[in-house]
């Protein structure tokens, strides 16, 4: 049969010759999209040159945002694993010791130590500069000045210069390197009037329930223990059924705690004293005191003290001598700490009334220099006191509730009295609103602050066998003394709460009843947030054949600092060029079949 299939001049059958044509014209189109994809993506990355700049400044606004919020996690968020922290300076902030420190978990605990018992905080930044030091990697500079109130020791102000380089990691930017540099420190007296109602979350959570194999004593309902806390520790020692045990665990930043530790036991099996922490101004190392307490069934006058590890636990013994015994034997006296308010003075310990022994309890108060103890008369309290509680804010001691006078009749009492810096009562106490009903075996804290308040959670209610979970609060007044109005119902505890110890740490009370954690978080006031919104460049491409119009869109990212795109370029063009391949081969073998000799 003759082939009837057309041929070219050169003797290739068209059938050939088409799909020749076919693959040069998919080469031709697919080289010049990807032609265009590169030319589009070079002419979008040169219009976006300062795209990592402001992404990077716009992350320096979510940090800014972060610290004037007091968002710990927020902040943290913003560090990358590999992240080393330079904090430098003379004076240091608030305690924290000048160094290097690498990873998040550092980072965490540094921001955590700077806004420790801080009630007011705020940073404001001069404008950023930003420069782009190697693809991904931006370095951002500004100084920071800060103001913050802190207790007793009143207004901070600080200028910052703070270094930080930021790079690029899983389409956003991360804080790689940071350094941290002093200067322009200033401290003032507090004369702020500001002021914040706070109050509790809206739940007590349970963070270390009791389970089989607890601590010595903890199984058996440890109570009339006493517990302190430092560097997110916290430590109790003796108590009921302990004995002369001495456990800590370590409080989490967000709530829950670490498991129980034993550590060094306490020199004699004792329960009712009355433990204090204390340190030299702005220094990282704590220590414990403990004062009187029952052992072997009666009040004792000895004091005795320890380090604390800044990793958890007691270093070395507890030391006592002859110059560090309690003037009287007493149990369950209250003692609090006047803090140093600057480098060279010395601080002071308190303790108020408690009882002698056979039922009997006493009005004195004693008070000594930390460290070097000498205990020293001070005016008494205004009767005989026992089971009550007392808190320390901007130098005045506040004591709650309790027996007065042996008469239950008054253990709604409050009395408050000024302590003087270099030592001692002065102006004698005076009389406070009466808590809301009388109580024995309370446990107070304070928010700490300038702007202070006081958290009683309620024991054992004169005239009743069953303890309450009930929570009262008072605001505490920063000038003269005394407190602001009434005392205020708060979120009340899921059981009732009695011979046990709370201490206020992380901005949240933590409460050891019967070896059982609970804590609930002290909310602030509400404070201004940053909104940062980022917008991603959009390129449209439109690609017109002869049968249809089809727009595809594609979007390039700047933000990460990296121009990074959806790959579809090639495949529009190649969308495109099938397109017009099946509208060509439909026009030729249209053609070919009118042809002569054409099946």
């Amino acid at each position: 049969m003759k082939d009837l299939t057309p041929k070219s001049r050169t003797g290739i059958p068209p059938r050939v010759a088409f799909l020749f044509v076919l693959v040069a014209v998919i080469i031709v189109i697919g080289g010049f999209g990807t032609s265009s994809k590169d030319n589009l993506l070079q002419a979008q990355q040169q219009q976006s040159s300062a795209g990592p700049q402001q992404a990077v400044t716009a992350r320096v606004a979510q940090w800014l945002g972060y610290l004037n919020n007091e968002s710990v996690s927020g902040l943290v968020g913003l560090y990358s694993n590999q992240t080393k922290v330079n904090w430098g300076g003379n004076t240091g902030l608030f305690g924290i010791v000048s160094g290097v420190f690498a990873g998040q978990s550092n980072v965490r605990l540094l921001y955590s130590a700077l806004f420790a018992n801080t009630t007011f905080f705020m940073a404001i930044p001069s404008p950023v500069n930003t420069s782009v030091v190697a693809p991904g990697m931006v370095n951002a500079t500004f100084e920071v000045h800060m103001t913050a109130q802190r207790g007793a020791r009143g207004t901070y102000a600080f200028t910052i210069n703070v270094e930080q380089q930021w790079v690029s990691h899983v389409a956003t930017w991360e804080i790689q390197s940071e350094t941290w540099t002093n200067y322009g420190y200033t401290f003032s007296v507090v004369t702020s009037a500001n002021t914040y109602i706070p109050t509790l979350g809206p739940e007590w959570v349970v963070d270390s329930p009791l389970v089989p194999g607890m601590p010595r004593g903890y199984d058996m309902g440890v109570e009339n223990e006493s517990c302190v806390t430092d560097s997110y520790f916290l430590y109790c020692v003796g108590g009921g059924f302990a004995d002369s045990s001495v456990y800590y665990l370590q409080l989490g930043l967000e709530g829950g705690t670490g498991p129980w530790r034993n550590t060094t036991s306490y020199p004699v099996p004792i329960l009712g004293e009355s433990c204090v922490t204390y340190s030299a101004y702005d220094s990282p190392q704590a220590n414990v005191l403990c004062v009187g307490g029952t052992t072997r069934g009666s009040p004792t006058n000895q004091t005795y003290f320890a380090q604390l590890s800044q990793a958890g636990g007691i270093k070395g013994q507890w030391l006592t001598n002859v110059y560090t015994s309690y003037p009287i034997a007493v149990s369950g006296a209250k003692c609090v700490v006047d803090p140093p308010t600057y480098p060279t003075a010395p601080g002071y310990a308190y303790c108020v009334g408690g009882e002698t022994g056979g039922g009997n309890s006493t009005s004195a108060v004693y008070y000594s220099p930390l460290g070097a103890f000498s205990w020293s008369p001070t005016t008494s309290y205004p009767g005989g006191v026992v089971g009550h509680n007392c808190v320390i804010s901007q130098r005045y001691i506040y004591c709650i509730a309790g027996v007065l006078d042996g008469s239950y009749s008054k253990a709604d009492s409050v009395y408050y009295a000024q302590v003087s810096g270099s030592g001692g009562i002065v102006g004698g106490w005076k009389q406070a609103p009466s808590y809301p009903m009388g109580i024995t075996n309370g446990m107070c804290v304070t928010s700490g602050g300038y702007d202070d308040y006081v958290f009683c959670i309620d024991g054992l209610p004169t005239g009743r066998q069953a303890t309450t979970g009930d929570v009262y609060y008072a605001r505490l007044l920063h000038t003269g003394g005394g407190i602001l109005g009434s005392w205020t119902p708060a979120t009340g505890m899921p059981v009732g709460f009695g011979y046990g110890s709370c201490v206020q740490a992380i901005r949240s009370i933590w409460c050891d009843w019967h070896g059982s954690i609970a804590h609930d978080v002290i909310l602030g006031p509400d404070m201004p947030t940053v909104t940062q919104t980022e917008t991603a460049a959009t390129a449209i491409a439109t690609v017109t054949t002869t049968l249809t119009t089809t727009a595809f869109s594609t979007s390039v990212i700047t933000t990460s600092g990296q121009a990074s795109s959806i790959e579809s370029e090639p495949l529009v063009y190649a969308l495109a060029g099938t397109t017009i391949i099946l509208v060509v081969s439909t026009l030729f073998f249209a053609v070919a079949r009118k042809r002569p000799g054409s099946a």
